[in-house]
C-alpha cells in the first residue's frame, strides 16, 4: 500500500511499508541529466562543481554537481545543463557518456551521466555558483552521484 508521509511542490515521501520509503522529485519525472566538465591544468585535472546549499545534507554550501531534470533527449539536455549554469553553449558530439545510474536505493530516480573536456573551449566556464576543484576536494563532497560520474570518468577516459 502506497502512502504518501510528505509532499510539497517539488518532493514527495512515499510509504510502501514500514521499511520501504521512497523520496521521489516530482518535476523531474525520475531523470535526471548530470555533467561533469573537466580540465586538465598543468599535470593534474579538475572538475567543475556546483556549490550550494543542500538542506538534506546540513546547513553549509556543499560541492554539487551540475545536474538538472531530464527535459529533452539525455545528451540535448547534458548540452543545456552547461548552458543553464555555466552560459556556455557546449556541441552534443564533445559529451563523452558515462553511462546511467540510480540515486540510491531509496529513491526512484535515474541519472544519465556525461562528462565534457572544456579545456576545448575557450570560453569560461566557472561562475559564481561554480568553482574548478582539484579531485582531492570533489571526493570530499556528499553527492554521490558526482562521486559516480568522477569514478566512471576515470574508468572509461
Amino acid at each position: 500500500m502506497k502512502k504518501v508521509l510528505y509532499q510539497d511542490e517539488e518532493y514527495e515521501l512515499i510509504a510502501y511499508n514500514e521499511n520501504d520509503k521512497v523520496l521521489h522529485y516530482l518535476p523531474s519525472d525520475g531523470e535526471f541529466v548530470l555533467v561533469l566538465p573537466y580540465k586538465k591544468s598543468f599535470s593534474k585535472m579538475e572538475f567543475l562543481v556546483k556549490r550550494e546549499m543542500v538542506a538534506a545534507w546540513d546547513n553549509h554550501p556543499d560541492y554539487c554537481s551540475l545536474s538538472i531534470p531530464l527535459k529533452y533527449q539525455p545528451e540535448v539536455s547534458a548540452a543545456y545543463v552547461i548552458k543553464e549554469e555555466c552560459d556556455v553553449k557546449v556541441e552534443q558530439k564533445h559529451l563523452h557518456h558515462l553511462g546511467v545510474c540510480a540515486a540510491s536505493k531509496r529513491a526512484d530516480d535515474t541519472f544519465y551521466l556525461y562528462a565534457i573536456d572544456c579545456s576545448q573551449y575557450s570560453e569560461n566556464f566557472e561562475t559564481d555558483n561554480t568553482h574548478w576543484v582539484d579531485e582531492e576536494t570533489l571526493l570530499k563532497s556528499n553527492d554521490a552521484q558526482l562521486i559516480t560520474a568522477w569514478a566512471r570518468f576515470k574508468y572509461l577516459l
